[in-house]
């Protein structure tokens, strides 16, 4: 079985230091739309300003056969950010990059597989390819970054789970 960890939400708190300039960027016709925006912001600066959610880097350190399994929108900007963090920061665990327009079940094999995310609608994806969904919940509270509900999965909010065997 093969254990894959989401990043955003999941490894690092990056949502709301993402999308803090979004509204100002917008009205000056900076951008488009959120697509357009994540493309365009600078990512280095937005993993330098977030936290590391209950020591996720250290749990991915003590294991090392866990995947990080990301969602980008532009690879020279976000993922070249996001591999050069962990990196950085003493992670050698594989990462595999899932372009935007597809879901990580469409990139990789979820039959059988671990997928610790924060976003409801990608567990509710895994579950339907075959997989094993984790809802990531650091705050506790049971709601994803995008207002829905935790009915059916079960919870963690930091990734010792990853130690588990299923």
């Amino acid at each position: 079985m093969k254990k894959y960890v989401d990043f955003d939400g999941v490894i690092l708190d990056d949502l709301d230091i993402l999308f803090k300039d979004y509204d100002k960027f917008l009205k000056n016709k900076i951008v488009k739309d959120d697509i357009d925006y994540v493309k365009k912001i600078s990512w280095e600066r937005v993993l330098k300003e977030a936290e590391v959610i209950n020591n996720s880097l250290d749990y991915l350190m003590d294991n090392p056969d866990a995947i990080i399994l990301t969602k980008i929108h532009s690879l020279e900007n976000e993922g070249d950010s996001k591999i050069a963090y962990l990196r950085k920061n003493g992670i050698k665990n594989d990462i595999i990059i899932a372009p935007y327009k597809f879901e990580k079940h469409e990139v990789v094999s979820a039959l059988g597989n671990l997928l610790i995310d924060d976003s409801i609608r990608n567990l509710i994806n895994w579950k339907k390819a075959g997989g094993i969904p984790i809802f990531f919940d650091k705050n506790g509270d049971g709601i994803d970054p995008f207002g829905d509900k935790n009915k059916e999965f079960e919870s963690v909010k930091d990734l010792s789970i990853l130690k588990r065997t299923f």
